[in-house]
């Protein structure tokens, strides 16, 4: 259409441009809330670094900071679902160093050792402040998601230094790769599922 209007020579040219131009930034969008949705799409172990690496280079892009990723060889959530709730719970710790604690470094560590896994985001921060307290929706979600996962987790402040957000994962076995429920709005993962 547009390339008909120029030829033309009409002046609604222009507004077919910025209408294509609109429709392939909103194809853009749909694309990323897609893979915002399910970022991990494969049960291969090395999808969730490989989709943490790009939250990584978004985030320092965006914030203009530096975002550091490291992966022990190894390291197995479990499964494309195990992966997605991981995925989802190290990208909220990322962008709550950054848009709450103002953080200017943040590093995110997948490490393997005897006890199991563990995922650790570490931020440069100003701390948790008051707000913590008063436990966000965000970290409320954190919580939500690594209890689904068999995992503990715990928020530190490290004085001068920011603050520590640690996961404690179980070593993934076989049986961790079959289909789980994951936990309804107002439940837990401990809660029965609920029926439909």
């Amino acid at each position: 259409l547009q390339r008909r209007l120029q030829q033309a020579q009409r002046a609604e040219a222009d507004d077919a441009g910025w209408l294509t131009d609109l429709a392939n930034e909103s194809m853009s969008v749909a694309r990323g809330l897609a893979r915002g949705l399910v970022p991990v799409g494969t049960d291969d172990p090395a999808a969730l670094a490989s989709a943490l690496a790009e939250v990584c280079e978004d985030t320092g892009r965006s914030f203009g900071i530096r975002c550091e990723l490291h992966v022990d060889p190894g390291f197995d959530p479990g499964g494309a679902a195990q992966a997605n709730h991981l995925y989802h719970a190290i990208q909220e710790l990322v962008t709550n160093a950054c848009k709450h604690g103002h953080a200017r470094h943040v590093e995110v560590r997948l490490e393997v050792d005897d006890d199991g896994q563990q995922v650790t985001v570490r931020n440069d921060g100003h701390g948790l402040g008051a707000a913590h307290a008063r436990g966000g929706m965000g970290v409320k979600g954190v919580a939500s998601r690594v209890a689904y996962l068999g995992g503990r987790f715990t928020l530190v402040d490290e004085p001068g230094r920011g603050v520590r957000a640690s996961i404690a994962l179980p070593r993934a076995s076989p049986l961790d790769t079959l289909p789980r429920s994951a936990p309804g709005p107002g439940q837990t993962a401990n809660d029965p599922p609920l029926s439909a």
